[in-house]
């Protein structure tokens, strides 16, 4: 009892759990943050099957953003049974563009019928967002320039994590059960561009 008469060792046991309470909030809280209005993302739900749609060769996501990615992907799965592929790159002019690159790219990854790929060519500063069945009615349902008000001014600066990201939180609004309650959704499209900036 005599140590805590003493204000400096009392000040640091102050200290020290303060710092403590501070970690341990910190080790509670979401792995990836979501906006307000969308469900809460299950931490829970495994991801190493998804990791085949997240392929980086330019080289320009962080370890973080790639952690989102997939636990986005493994809670829409899990909500709409569609993912997003996204692919990094540098140059596409070898594959006949980027428009031809997203078409080839969602071959090589199999991607199924509900699914969408992201493409994003880093030595461009340019992009295509490929979708079909529930992600392309989902897209198809919002402003013509959703994709690109999520995407173009991060990808013109060079801010592919941010873009990325950005476009991840605003998709899940979209995605989130209260939004498909909505009487304009609707079911049963093809594959199709989403959107496309030159």
């Amino acid at each position: 009892m005599k140590l805590l008469k003493n204000k400096a060792f009392a000040a640091l046991v102050l200290i020290a759990a303060i710092a403590l309470s501070s970690l341990y909030g910190l080790s509670k809280r979401p792995q990836v943050e979501v906006p307000e209005g969308g469900a809460a993302l299950d931490d829970s739900l495994s991801t190493a099957y998804l990791s085949a749609y997240l392929v980086d060769e330019a080289g320009v996501l962080s370890a973080s953003t790639e952690k989102s990615v997939l636990l986005y992907n493994a809670n829409w799965d899990k909500l709409s049974r569609g993912i997003l592929a996204v692919v990094t790159t540098r140059g596409t002019a070898s594959l006949g563009g980027i428009e031809e690159a997203a078409w080839t790219w969602a071959e090589d990854l199999l991607l199924g019928e509900n699914d969408a790929i992201l493409l994003i060519d880093a030595g461009a500063e340019d992009y295509r967002l490929v979708a079909s069945g529930t992600f392309y009615d989902l897209l198809a349902a919002q402003s013509a320039s959703f994709v690109d008000a999520c995407l173009s001014e991060y990808v013109d600066g060079g801010d592919y994590d941010g873009g990325v990201v950005n476009l991840l939180s605003q998709l899940h609004l979209v995605i989130s059960p209260a939004y498909q309650m909505d009487p304009f959704f609707s079911g049963g499209g093809v594959l199709g561009i989403i959107a496309a900036v030159v």
